[in-house]
């Protein structure tokens, strides 16, 4: 029997996680060619077991801290904001799916963030500075170019993926028909949400700080759209 969709999603909930999982199985794939996997696993196990990174000590200790702590303010501020564009249009609420989508998502499709911004700004590193495995280094000015051109590539998938997959094929209804127009309301929300991440990411190569800012931002987001589950039963 075929299944019935409930005109509040946008598609079929079973089909909607399981091209999620198929985006994940690529994110992770990804992480585990660039190694990016094995260096989550190694900074929070140093995290959980230390309370903090064992090469961070004195003041980058201290400026990792602090840069964290504005991360997760800056997080918290825009989250705010986008979450009033947001409704549940009266689904019922699942907390596994919603904790479930948001751990997940947030560390597997935070090794996809960091590759494409480490792609933006080697190739940066490469057509400016002519900058090969080899020495010398580029100049100082091009590897300060790059790290602002490594957002570039960055913002322009975090916009595709959205229109183009999550949108319209994952999440359900969940945009107020009220909303204020997206480049003045959302915009530059998750600019400075993707900044927030990427900062430690681009200072120290840490993956967790960012992950968990991630995972924040999905649980919130799926908290407030209401995400169903897999399984969830349409009404007719």
């Amino acid at each position: 029997m075929k299944r019935k969709v409930d005109p509040m999603f946008q598609t079929d909930p079973l089909l909607g996680w399981i091209l999620a999982s198929i985006y994940w199985s690529i994110c992770l794939f990804v992480g585990i060619q660039l190694d990016y996997l094995h260096l989550w696993l190694y900074q929070m196990r140093q995290l959980l077991q230390h309370g903090r990174f064992s090469h961070m000590k004195g003041e980058t200790g201290v400026m990792h801290l602090v840069v964290s702590v504005l991360g997760f303010a800056v997080v918290f501020k825009s989250q705010q904001q986008l979450s009033t564009r947001y409704s549940s249009f009266g689904r019922p609420v699942c907390k596994a799916a919603n904790w479930v989508f948001g751990l997940v998502n947030g560390v597997l499709e935070t090794f996809i963030f960091v590759a494409i911004y480490k792609f933006g700004q080697g190739a940066c590193l490469f057509h400016l500075g002519g900058h090969t495995f080899n020495y010398p280094p580029p100049p100082r000015f091009v590897q300060f170019i790059s790290l602002y051109v490594g957002f570039l590539p960055l913002m322009i998938y975090l916009g595709l993926i959205h229109a183009l997959f999550w949108a319209p094929f994952v999440f359900p209804r969940h945009l107020r028909s009220e909303a204020p127009p997206f480049h003045k309301h959302a915009l530059l929300p998750l600019v400075s949400i993707t900044f927030a991440m990427m900062v430690p990411v681009i200072v120290w190569d840490d993956l967790v700080i960012p992950s968990i800012i991630h995972m924040y931002a999905d649980l919130d987001a799926a908290g407030t759209m209401n995400l169903p589950g897999p399984f969830w039963k349409a009404t007719s």
